[in-house]
């Protein structure tokens, strides 16, 4: 009987872990937005379209103690003060919006988009380990800004003008079909590789850092290195 017992509660604990572990989906109701921040490791799916929309999927548990909040056209994503997520879990945000001119993502939360294409021009900024992973970006002026074991991806860059600065450990890999005005400054062991078509181009490393331009077409450099930084042409 004893036993029995045993393999009961066995059962019913792990029959009670599986129901309390169970992965919904909600959708939220948003005002109208052009901006987006994530924090707490919240990864953001972000789809261009005519509407501002957003759905939440993660463990049931998790749902209450996500902050939204719509200011200053800014979406801000995060965890309420005082809560802790559920270990191992993960929370996947899916965004929707007509446009974005700001992307700011820390705190491991990370930012994928297919394809972003705008009239205006966006600010990116990741840091804390967060991440950056867009594979088409056409926009009239960039500035992404990585930092502390951020990464930045960017399958295709089309625009006039690119500004990138990686720092403290970040990684930055940039495609550019064309651009006309390129700088990039690295420093605290970061790395920046830059490949595709630029007119201007403005490198600057320092502090051990890289900037690999070995697959980039340029009609015009100017590169400067410092503290053990390196430009590899």
């Amino acid at each position: 009987m004893k036993t029995k017992g045993i393999i009961f509660m066995a059962l019913f604990i792990a029959l009670t872990t599986t129901i309390s572990a169970q992965v919904v989906k909600e959708k939220k109701q948003i005002n109208v937005f052009h901006k987006i921040s994530s924090s707490g490791g919240i990864d953001v799916y972000f789809t261009q379209s005519n509407n501002c929309s957003l759905e939440i999927e993660t463990d049931a548990r998790n749902m209450a103690k996500i902050d939204i909040m719509v200011k200053d056209g800014c979406l801000q994503l995060g965890r309420k003060r005082n809560e802790k997520f559920e270990r191992n879990s993960t929370i996947k945000a899916y965004v929707s919006a007509p446009v974005l001119d700001a992307i700011a993502t820390s705190g491991g939360a990370d930012f994928h988009a297919k394809e972003i294409s705008n009239n205006k021009n966006i600010d990116i900024a990741s840091s804390g380990g967060a991440d950056i992973h867009i594979n088409r970006l056409n926009t009239p002026s960039c500035n992404l800004k990585v930092s502390g074991g951020a990464d930045a991806d960017i399958k295709q860059f089309e625009g006039q003008n690119l500004n990138i600065s990686a720092s403290g450990g970040s990684d930055a890999d940039i495609q550019i079909g064309r651009v006309d005005n390129l700088a990039a400054s690295a420093s605290g062991g970061a790395d920046i590789k830059l490949t595709g078509k630029a007119k201007l181009v403005s490198v600057r490393a320092s502090g051990g850092s890289d900037i690999n331009v070995k697959g980039l077409t340029y009609e015009t450099i100017n590169a400067s290195k410092s503290g053990g930084g390196d430009i590899l042409k």
